[in-house]
């Protein structure tokens, strides 16, 4: 279980023995995204930037002013690739890594960027980049293409 909002993040002990510190900040990562993006329950099924499939079951929290946070069940997946929902599952070479040329670092949020780009490229979806000046937009985008 996992449960946050803006300022809080909790997690039981199931899940940081199960998942590795790098695990564990892409799913807070995937978490925040799902909870900035859905207002209503939803499921949804990621890859970590080690390989393995998670299944996230979101249930958001509400107070008086608005939304507060939300609750997710995490559990790993069984699921064949090709039984994924479309664009919720990244497809990166070499089992979990994707070597992009030019480029440094291995932070697991600039490891997770690096693989849903390359996976839209490799898949012909389009997509957006976006963030603040200097982050590596351009960079990372010249790396996979």
């Amino acid at each position: 279980m996992l449960a946050l909002n803006n300022d809080v993040v909790m997690s039981n002990d199931h899940l940081r023995q199960l998942f590795d510190p790098a695990e564990q900040e892409a799913l807070i990562g995937y978490a925040m995204d799902t909870m900035r993006a859905e207002h209503q329950t939803t499921a949804r099924t990621v890859e970590l930037p080690s390989g393995r499939a998670v299944h996230l079951r979101y249930v958001p929290a509400h107070c008086e002013s608005g939304p507060a946070g939300g609750v997710f069940r995490i559990r790993l997946g069984h699921q064949r690739r090709s039984s994924l929902r479309p664009g919720t599952i990244l497809s990166p070479r070499d089992h979990g890594t994707v070597e992009l040329p030019g480029l440094i670092g291995a932070a697991p949020c600039w490891t997770r960027a690096g693989q849903q780009v390359d996976a839209c490229y490799q898949a012909g979806d389009w997509l957006v980049v976006e963030g603040e000046a200097g982050v590596g937009k351009l960079a990372l985008l010249q790396a996979v293409h």
